[in-house]
């Protein structure tokens, strides 16, 4: 590893056999052992000391039967031993949670096998892999900044369900993972070795992502940087971010001397930054942000810089890759997003948009939904837009206005005409998920039957992706119709949002594919139907 990390291999794992802790000496070897990934659900985790003392009430939490199921995993894979911080770490001893916490990268890196376990990722009654692999993108584990190097560092990693199902290897998962991460597919799959990414792109992996400490922010990010620091829990994310950035000074005094008068984590939140999101299709597409504002939401302590809205893209290759570049003109503070519309131009010059009220006209070639901000200065902005081929003729999305908040790279609109709809789903997004994968994966099979498995597969995906757009808020509503000629709506697509400055972005692309779905099934006069 490049930096001043050095090798590192846990001292203490968890006998798959016995379920009991053993201890190895510190200038002893390690044996071969499998480790898990995981998030840490409150109040249901079991500590090192509980472990120990292990009491009934201790074996009646959700941490418990987790540590038993891993141990139950790597014994079944041949593995004697697994590591699991939770019970590994002993927190109450200050020095051996800072050692850990600077070897972390290194316990993953040097693994067998890593097991990423999603806890809120549920296995449909009767379903299948797929239906996993499409909830998939939607879990916290991806949002969580430890989780970074769980998954970038270990040799091997495989994803499991909250009920133990395997879901797939991260080699076999690349596509999608990118897409939602930003990372690499040859990362992910190994041919690329991380340090041969720079070390900025690296930095822009851990935008979104939270930690339940401030400092950890920064502490999760020392093995992706290859540096070391001593962990002080009682310093501001800030300051830990400042010591993050002497030592990358330290330990790469050629390759960053410009960040000795920079705020590296000012940096990490700035609308300049450059997002790169890898593809299946295009390896070097980026999208930039051209705006100095403020990031669009930002937790208390997350970062949340303009990836926000990349990863929901695509979830899988099944589904399809942005084809069009746009460029949107200068434009004045205040510029509503009708006139912006109305001024796109799509490759071959034609004029995208004819709406004052910012409506998409149906003889579009391409289409592209945004927004401005008030506070936005003037200046150029790229864009992605979709063929309207696959988006079909649709018009009057409803009309749409500005807000004081600021400009994502890839914004959503806030809609605010009413259309009378045949059906609206309430719920959580669970509960929503569920019905709107029913009602695609049944309208899409009754058609296209075994045909359609990649088809219904893309369906699932993307009812993940959209769900995942609303994980800020309580209600989501699910307005589905389709506009027939005569100008009326009928089982068709909507997006209402309830908060607009909640939503990551417009989801086009999934948008498109869905449409396309219906409106091939109508062709062959097939009305999907669902009894909700």
């Amino acid at each position: 590893m490049e930096g001043n990390t050095a090798k590192a291999l846990p001292k203490r794992l968890v006998n798959t056999h016995t379920c009991r802790l053993v201890d190895f000496s510190e200038n002893g070897p390690t044996p071969p052992y499998a480790i898990l990934s995981h998030r840490w659900v409150l109040g249901e985790e079991v500590s090192y000391q509980d472990y120990l003392e292990s009491r009934p009430e201790t074996k009646k939490k959700l941490g418990y039967r987790k540590i038993q199921r891993a141990c139950m995993q790597a014994r079944a894979d041949g593995f004697d031993y697994i590591w699991m911080d939770t019970i590994c770490i002993n927190q109450g001893n200050h020095d051996e949670v800072a050692r850990n916490v600077n070897g972390m990268y290194s316990f993953y890196q040097h693994s067998e096998v890593c097991y990423a376990y999603l806890t809120d990722v549920y296995k449909l009654k009767d379903g299948a892999v797929a239906d996993l692999i499409a909830r998939m993108w939607s879990s916290g584990w991806f949002q969580r900044g430890w989780t970074l190097q769980e998954l970038v560092a270990p040799r091997n990693v495989l994803f499991f369900s909250a009920g133990w199902e395997t879901i797939g290897y991260r080699h076999l998962l690349k596509f999608g993972i990118s897409r939602l991460t930003g990372i690499p597919p040859a990362v992910l799959d190994g041919s690329r070795p991380i340090e041969d990414i720079d070390i900025q792109e690296r930095m822009t992996w851990c935008a979104g992502r939270q930690t339940t400490r401030p400092p950890d922010l920064a502490y999760c990010l020392m093995g992706i940087l290859g540096v070391s620091m001593t962990p002080d829990y009682s310093e501001d994310a800030r300051t830990a971010f400042k010591r993050l950035q002497i030592a990358l000074v330290q330990s790469y005094p050629d390759r960053f001397m410009e960040f000795k008068g920079d705020d590296i984590y000012t940096m990490l939140l700035s609308q300049n930054m450059r997002i790169r999101v890898q593809s299946s299709y295009n390896e070097s597409s980026i999208v930039t942000s051209d705006s100095p504002a403020s990031p669009t939401s930002l937790d208390k302590y997350s970062l949340s810089p303009p990836k926000a809205g990349i990863g929901f893209l695509c979830g899988d290759p099944y589904l399809l890759p942005p084809i069009l570049s746009l460029q949107m003109p200068s434009h004045e503070k205040g510029t509503t997003v009708s006139s912006n519309v109305s001024h796109l131009r799509s490759s071959g010059s034609q004029k995208v948009g004819s709406s004052q009220s910012g409506l998409m006209s149906p003889d579009l070639k391409y289409a592209v939904i945004t927004r401005t901000s008030p506070s936005q200065t003037a200046g150029p902005r790229r864009f992605t837009g979709y063929p309207v081929s696959q988006i079909a003729p649709v018009t009057g999305l409803g009309k749409l206005e500005t807000d004081d908040s600021p400009l994502p790279p890839l914004p959503a609109p806030t809609i605010t005409s009413t259309v009378t709809a045949r059906r609206h789903w309430h719920g959580s997004a669970p509960e929503v998920y569920e019905r709107l994968t029913a009602f695609f994966t049944e309208a899409v099979t009754r058609r296209f039957g075994r045909e359609a498995d990649s088809l219904a597969l893309a369906m699932r995906v993307y009812a993940a992706s959209v769900v995942q757009l609303f994980d800020r808020v309580d209600t989501v509503e699910r307005l589905l119709m389709m506009q027939h000629d005569d100008g009326s709506w009928k089982n068709g697509v909507y997006y209402r949002f309830p908060t607009a400055s909640q939503t990551a972005c417009n989801d086009g692309l999934t948008m498109a594919l869905v449409i396309k779905v219906i409106e091939s099934l109508r062709s062959q006069g097939i009305t999907p139907t669902a009894e909700l």
